[in-house]
């Protein structure tokens, strides 16, 4: 990792991954048995759920 700090070059990034939302909701539906899919999506997750959108929120507030 590089120290852009004294290049006074600031990167904000959001990466949240794989959110529990209506939206992911229905493409798990689309692709056969909802419960079934949520389940190999969070295999492949270290936390082993899905994220929640209100833990998305703080981490783009300016602090």
């Amino acid at each position: 990792m590089f120290n852009l700090v004294v290049l006074l070059i600031r990167i904000n990034a959001v990466n949240p991954g794989i959110i529990n939302t209506d939206m992911m909701a229905r493409i798990t539906e689309e692709n056969g048995d909802a419960e079934t899919a949520s389940q190999q999506l969070t295999t492949m997750i270290p936390m082993e759920r899905m994220g929640k959108p209100e833990e998305e929120t703080f981490k783009s507030v300016k602090r």
